[in-house]
Parts: structure tokens; C-alpha cells; sequence
């Protein structure tokens, strides 16, 4: 097959367009989308050199265009070992029954969180479970850990941005308020962007976090921020103050099904659409290799983090070359005691036993029946009482306007 009969059979618009102009390709992107666009359209495509140039040697045409690998579909999210393994766990549990939530909840739904305790840690819940879980250990370290934990939730989203691209699900996200009282409403895009902007801009007037805020009420600034949000969300937010509906804390609503043409060869159209082996395993199989993948991942991580404060937190020594304990310009006296245990390596200790514990097996679970949960975006020491399943994500969890 000659270039011309390539692009006229096909090209786009915009090469063909291309190639009449310079009756070749000046573009060499233009060039290998058409090449790509055969592959699509042949089993075999092959260039074969033809005097200066190259004709295609094309064989046995498809019955059906496959999909086209796209670099966009990829998201960035390369780089984490089990990025093709989450996006198949998620194929393999969504059907055309939507599943919906927020981020947190629709993970937990999935059972992406591999225990419970993964859930938990990753919010302000105050349980039998986690008690046991953190006793005696620097708040430091629970951080750390809980950090990494809770990045599967911006992995997931990441994944099903690139599902919904790949035309494999249907992806809607709306805006929420939620009340003291855990009223839901929904908000147009445009009233979610005004509170979201207006709370920013008290947060930077206030020059802290919306974490530090939630964490620190005591604190002045939080006062003042909290006293300020307060009045944004009574009286400036009219279409809430007109239903008598007091927001607490705004989030993205997610809903994900299957598209109906893929529910029959969903993870085969993954596979080829980014040219991946044809997926042989059991679905315990992939689950089980997505959670130890996981886990190693995240020591690695974290062990990482460490390494980098044993070498810039290390105690100052003497002449003697001995540590000199308490020289550190810290003012804060946990944190001290947290580098100290970096050093020594009993963080890295403590960090092995809490991921143990929280990648334990699945019949090791607690029962969810009895947990009831604080949490600090809907009103400081008042409890949500809503199932486990239905409670949101705390609000700083992540970008709400992404």
C-alpha cells in the first residue's frame, strides 16, 4: 500500500489535508499517527523501503478497530509498580451497577483499602481498633504512615481518570456540602468553586492549612479561620443560607459503571489498548499481587523518607565524635523525639509492625459494626453517626478542585 492510497483509505482530514499539500509528510508526527491508525486497522503492518522513501506492507485486515494506545491515557502514574494491577482490580469489581462516593468511600466499597485498618488510619476515627493500633507510638510516625496509606486514593482517581479516557467506564463527579447533622446537598460546579476559592483565601489570610485548622482548634489562627469559615458558609454562600442548610465541609462525588459495550471484554480491551499481555491470572491472584506489590512499595517509600532525616537530622558530635543529645533548634519536643527514633531505628521498627497490621489478611478483619468515628471537618469532638460505609472523606484529604 502506497503513502497516498495509506492517507486517502486512512488518514484524518488534517493528513490527508498535509500530504496533498506537500505530496509527502514534512510532519513525521502526522506520519506515525497514520502508522498507528494501520495498526489499528491490521494485524501486521510493516514499512518496506521503496527507492527514497517507504510503502506498507499491510496483512490480514481486523474484523474490529482495536484501541489505540494513547500517551494521555497513561496519566503520569508509571512510575508505581502496580498501576496496571489497580486499574484491573477496579475493571474487574465495577459493573454497570454504579458505585459511587467520595474518593475514600468508593475505595473502601472495592475493598481497594485491603483491611480496615487501611480505612481507618487514614482519618480521624477514634476506635478500639486504632487505640491498640497507635499506642505509645510518636504522632510523627503515625503521619508518615498514614500519608503513604492514604496516597491510594489519588492513584485510584488517577486510574479512573485514565479508564474513563480509555472509553472503558463512565465517570461522573459532582460537587457536595455536608451538614453537621451529615445532611448531604448538591452543588453546581460553579457555587462548589466560590466556597472552595473563599475558603483558600481565609486559610491564606489566616497563612495556615486547612489540616492545621482542623487539627489545632485551639490554636488562634484556627479560632479565627474556624469563626470566618463560619460566617462564609451561614451568609455568604445565599443559595445554602436560603434552604437553612449550614455546609460544614464541601467534597467531589464520584459515580463509575462500566461502560455497557466493554462488560464482556473489559480487562482484553485494557490489555490491547496498552499493549499488555493478555491478563491470565485469577482475580485472587491479581488482588493478592496488587496488595503485596503495594506494600513493598510503600516500606520502600517510607524507608526512603527516613534515610533522608537520619541524614539531615542527625545529632551534632563532640570532638570526641560522640552525639550530643537535646542541640537540635527544635522547638518542638515530639518531633525531636521523632528524629531520635529515625536515628536510632526504632521508627523504622515501629513503621514494619504498623504495616504489618494493617496488611494482614482479609479474615483478619475487624467487624465494622461497632466503629464510630470523629471527624474534625464537621465539628470538633461531634460524631458522625451515619454507617461506616456512607462517612466522607476529611475535607483536606485532597484537591477538591482539580
Amino acid at each position: 500500500m502506497s503513502k497516498s492510497d495509506a492517507v486517502h483509505l486512512y488518514g484524518s482530514s488534517k493528513q490527508l489535508a498535509h500530504f496533498q499539500k506537500y505530496n509527502r509528510f514534512v510532519n513525521k508526527n502526522l506520519e506515525e499517527s497514520l502508522f498507528k491508525t494501520l495498526q489499528q486497522n491490521f494485524e501486521t503492518v510493516t514499512r518496506i523501503q521503496k527507492g527514497r522513501g517507504f510503502e506498507y506492507e499491510v496483512l490480514n485486515k481486523k474484523k474490529e478497530l482495536s484501541p489505540r494506545p494513547s500517551k494521555n491515557s497513561r496519566n503520569g502514574s508509571w512510575s508505581i509498580p502496580y498501576t496496571h494491577d489497580l486499574d484491573k482490580v477496579i475493571l474487574s469489581l465495577v459493573d454497570n451497577t454504579p458505585v459511587e462516593g467520595s474518593l475514600g468511600s468508593f475505595c473502601e466499597k472495592l475493598s481497594l483499602y485491603s483491611t480496615i485498618d487501611q480505612y481507618l488510619v487514614t482519618r480521624t476515627f477514634k476506635t478500639k481498633s486504632s487505640i491498640e493500633l497507635f499506642e505509645n507510638i510518636n504522632p510523627y510516625i503515625v503521619d508518615l504512615v498514614s500519608e503513604n496509606i492514604k496516597s491510594l486514593e489519588q492513584e485510584t482517581l488517577r486510574s479512573l481518570v485514565r479508564l474513563n479516557k480509555l472509553g472503558l467506564i463512565d465517570l461522573t463527579v459532582t460537587y457536595r456540602a455536608v451538614s453537621a447533622t451529615s445532611e448531604f446537598v448538591d452543588l453546581d460546579d460553579e457555587l462548589a468553586k466560590f466556597y472552595i476559592r473563599k475558603q483558600k483565601e481565609i486559610l491564606e489570610q489566616e497563612n495556615i492549612s486547612l489540616w492545621f485548622a482542623n487539627n489545632l482548634p485551639s490554636n488562634e489562627k484556627s479560632s479565627s479561620y474556624h469563626y470566618l469559615h463560619t460566617d462564609l458558609v451561614r451568609n455568604k454562600i445565599s443559595e445554602l443560607a436560603k434552604k437553612g442548610f449550614y455546609a460544614s465541609y464541601i467534597y467531589k462525588h464520584y459515580v463509575v459503571e462500566i461502560k455497557k459495550n466493554r462488560l464482556s471484554d473489559k480487562l482484553n480491551y485494557y490489555s490491547r489498548a496498552l499493549n499488555l499481555p493478555v491478563e491470565n491470572r485469577s482475580f485472587n491472584e491479581l488482588q493478592s499481587d496488587f496488595e503485596s506489590s503495594r506494600k513493598q512499595y510503600l516500606l520502600a517509600k517510607i524507608n526512603k523518607k527516613l534515610a533522608k532525616i537520619k541524614g539531615e537530622h542527625r545529632n551534632p558530635v563532640n570532638e570526641d565524635g560522640e552525639e550530643m543529645y537535646g542541640f537540635r533548634s527544635i522547638s518542638n519536643d515530639i518531633l525531636d523525639q521523632y528524629y531520635d527514633l529515625v536515628i536510632s531505628g526504632v521508627a523504622e521498627n515501629r513503621i514494619n509492625e504498623m504495616m504489618s497490621v494493617l496488611f494482614k489478611e482479609k479474615d483478619e478483619w475487624t467487624d465494622t459494626d461497632t466503629f464510630t468515628s470523629v471527624d474534625s471537618s464537621i465539628e470538633f469532638e461531634k460524631h458522625d453517626p451515619s454507617p461506616l460505609a456512607q462517612q466522607q472523606d476529611h475535607p483536606s484529604s485532597y484537591p477538591l478542585a482539580q
